[in-house]
C-alpha cells in the first residue's frame, strides 16, 4: 500500500521527466500534429497545455477532499 508521500514523490518524479522532456522541445516539434485517440488531431502545445489545465483541476480536487477529512 502506497502512503501519500509517497504517491506525491511519484508524482513529482514523473511530472519532472516529463519537463525534462517538453524542455528539450524545438519549436517545429511543438506545432507538429499528432493523432490522439479521443480528440483526433493535436499539436504537443495543444496536449501539453490541456494536461497542465487537467493536473491543475485534479490537484485543486485532491485538496478540497484532503480538507474536507480533516
Amino acid at each position: 500500500k502506497l502512503l501519500a508521500q509517497d504517491l506525491a514523490a511519484k508524482f513529482r518524479e514523473s511530472r519532472g521527466a516529463m519537463l525534462e522532456l517538453l524542455r528539450g522541445a524545438t519549436p517545429m516539434m511543438w506545432t507538429r500534429v499528432g493523432q490522439h485517440t479521443e480528440f483526433g488531431p493535436v499539436t504537443l502545445q495543444q496536449q501539453a497545455t490541456y494536461f497542465a489545465k487537467h493536473e491543475q483541476w485534479h490537484m485543486a480536487q485532491m485538496t478540497r477532499i484532503r480538507k474536507a477529512l480533516e
